[in-house]
């Protein structure tokens, strides 16, 4: 966020949410045991991993619309060239 570059803060919110949602996940495969828990923890599972998703997609959609209606070119930050530079550096 300090860089001001949305793809760099989706680059982060989406790693933030492939964590969450393999939790998500691992904690519905723990409940697999017990059938009587099994179809509740998978609709919730469910939920939940479809909700960061939604909420990252409307996150990138936000900042795109906003961009493309107020003209925004893109900035310059050093945070956002290091960071840019770390990431072709470590493929």
């Amino acid at each position: 966020m300090i860089a001001g570059s949305v793809a760099l803060v989706g680059f982060g919110l989406d790693s933030l949410i492939e964590v969450a949602s393999g939790i998500t996940l691992l904690w519905r495969l723990h409940n697999d045991a017990d059938p009587g828990q099994r179809e509740k923890a998978d609709r919730l599972a469910l939920r939940i991993v479809g909700s960061c998703f939604l909420l990252l997609s409307a996150y990138v959609a936000f900042n795109s619309i906003d961009s493309l209606v107020t003209v925004k070119a893109p900035g310059r930050s050093v945070t956002g060239i290091i960071v840019a530079a770390d990431v072709d550096r470590n493929p």
